[in-house]
């Protein structure tokens, strides 16, 4: 049996609200496989992509499910714009596209 025409980004957006996830995001991390090139960039820590993963896994950061957080945002002002981030429904990334049927997803 074929299910029903879904867009990608709504089955993803779906999968990702029910598992519980979001996009983490970190600058480069120092590392012994850091190339020279890169080195002037490597200024977030382990320890800053661990913090925001931990955060990210409890209870109070389950709004945060399925929308994109960059580990070098401050924890207590994305909390304080909670309400506002839900409401707008922000911090989500979207793919929108026209196409000869004049059909525009996104």
């Amino acid at each position: 049996m074929l299910e029903p025409a879904v867009p990608l980004h709504q089955r993803s957006e779906t999968v990702v609200s029910r598992l519980g996830g979001a996009d983490v995001r970190c600058s480069v991390i120092m590392t012994d496989l850091t190339t020279e090139v890169l080195t002037p960039f490597s200024k977030d820590t382990h320890e800053l992509a661990g913090g925001a993963a931990v955060w990210l896994a409890s209870e109070g950061a389950k709004f945060m499910n399925g929308r994109y957080l960059s580990a070098s945002w401050d924890v207590n002002e994305i909390i304080a714009k909670k309400e506002d981030i839900i409401s707008r429904d922000l911090l989500k990334v979207r793919i929108g596209g026209e196409f000869s049927t004049g059909t525009v997803v996104g």
